[in-house]
């Protein structure tokens, strides 16, 4: 059983971000009320936030983690929406580390300092930037930070988010400029997939890897972190399925450079996403990391509910709950108090997350302590005024396509494109594959086949164990 040309002829999902990854998000930005404007030739008539650089000349710089003391707590806050999230974050950390908010204008900021009044929070110290901005996952689009090893001096890299968001794309570099600091951007979109370790290891979401070919392809975009980043080995993991963006951090986090806390799931809820787990557990304790697991609730009814996705700073972490699973809440948060004794553990409600795939970490980013000035003269512009500079087509993948970790990757009609084959019934549309292997078809190229079988203990994803019956009806989309 296999999806056969129908499904190849109809082009699905297009190039970029997979459909799934799309309607996840669109959906969600339904859901809670946020206008995404179509905004075409900005990025080419604001080219000076979007001009693609050339990396730092530094060969000392390093991605900093997010459990190292930061200056800054980002809050990516969209007033009258998720307000009793932001406002949890503002009061649990507002103590430890200095609070900026962003606001669209000065009339959202008046609504969010009445929400905060309103929950009984003094918004005095709060710093507030007037930045305008789609959606509030300054998480996923935030800057990622780097420190210059020999001066202390921090720098930030602004990869390229969604075409769909340019507002939210020029935030990190808004904020560098606001800082007086240098910042570098990539041709490559990376929304926010990158965990490390702070000591030079760099994991890789393979969704970002596969979704930037053909332009750069696995070893470019490797090398493109290597030379941003400072990455000195690049670690590429297969993402948790139905994962909003795909970022990592909904499957892993690093609590110190030594210990990672890596989700579970149970037998017999969602074996795909349970065997992924169990395969990035392995892989970080290859690498000779403390593994500590962590079992996440079930996710049957298609949301994926992640205890890994936290905030971390200055001795505070804030650990999303979710109150239809006591029972799960209080084995994580006994987790988190044995691995950080000296922490303040603090739950805060994130069921308002589940129905848009969105996890507590993408609501605010840490900026790190250091010394906010420029590390060097501004970069020079890597492909004159282009905001990107990636090559499009197929490059070397076919038609016949490959498969990695059961996604199938093919080219036709000059794009590249994906189809998740293993993805548990429960998160795709009805009548398109779920389940399956990927694998050499008949028709001479590689597609979605046979059911997926879990690991040990051997039982089907869709629940069949005997194999008779398939995840997907011979029916074609």
């Amino acid at each position: 059983m296999y999806i056969g040309r129908a499904l190849r002829k109809i082009g699905f999902p297009t190039q970029g971000p997979s459909l799934d990854l799309w309607r996840q998000r669109l959906v969600g930005l339904l859901v809670i009320g946020f206008a995404v404007p179509v905004l075409a030739g900005f990025r080419e008539d604001n080219i000076e936030f979007f001009r693609i650089t050339h990396p730092p000349t530094t060969a000392d710089h390093v991605l900093v983690a997010e459990f190292e003391s930061a200056g800054e707590l980002v809050v990516g806050w969209k007033c009258s929406h998720l307000d009793e999230l932001a406002v949890t974050i503002v009061d649990a950390t507002k103590s430890v580390v200095q609070i900026v908010v962003l606001a669209d204008s000065a009339a959202e900021k008046t609504c969010m300092q009445n929400a905060l009044a309103s929950y009984g929070v003094d918004p005095t110290g709060i710093i507030w930037e007037i930045v305008g901005r789609e959606t509030p996952w300054v998480g996923d689009y935030g800057p990622l930070a780097i420190r210059h090893s020999s001066s202390g001096r921090i720098s930030f890299v602004d990869p390229r988010y969604f075409d769909m968001r340019p507002l939210d794309d020029k935030v990190p570099t808004e904020l560098a400029l606001s800082r007086g600091i240098n910042v570098f951007r990539p041709s490559v979109l990376l929304p926010r997939s990158v965990v490390t370790d702070g000591q030079g290891t760099c994991f890789l979401s393979e969704r970002d890897s596969l979704e930037s070919l053909p332009d750069p392809d696995e070893a470019a975009l490797i090398a493109l972190m290597e030379d941003h980043l400072g990455c000195i080995e690049v670690v590429v993991l297969p993402p948790l399925v139905n994962a909003g963006t795909g970022n990592l951090s909904l499957a892993f986090t690093f609590l110190d450079s030594d210990t990672v806390l890596v989700g579970s799931q149970a037998a017999g809820i969602d074996c795909v996403n349970r065997d992924r787990l169990d395969a990035i557990a392995a892989v970080l304790q290859g690498l000779g990391y403390q593994v500590i697991r962590v079992p996440f609730p079930p996710d049957t009814d298609g949301y994926l509910r992640s205890y890994t996705d936290l905030v971390m700073v200055n001795g505070v972490v804030i650990v999303p709950e979710f109150p239809a699973f006591p029972s799960h809440n209080t084995q994580a948060l006994a987790i988190m108090i044995s691995q950080l004794p000296t922490w303040n553990i603090i739950p805060a409600d994130a069921s308002a997350l589940e129905t848009i795939d969105g996890g507590l970490g993408s609501m605010a980013v840490t900026l790190p302590v250091g010394d906010y000035s420029a590390q060097q003269a501004p970069p020079d512009p890597l492909c004159g005024d282009q905001a990107s500079c990636q090559a499009s087509g197929c490059g070397t993948v076919t038609f016949e396509g490959f498969c990695t970790n059961d996604t199938v990757v093919w080219c036709q009609d000059a794009q590249i494109h994906m189809y998740e084959c293993s993805t548990p019934c429960f998160f795709v549309e009805p009548g398109f594959p779920c389940e399956l292997t990927c694998g050499w078809a008949p028709e001479g190229y590689y597609d979605c086949l046979d059911d997926y079988v879990c690991f040990e203990p051997e039982i089907f994803a869709d629940g069949f164990e005997d194999g008779s019956v398939s995840a997907w009806s011979n029916s074609r989309p």
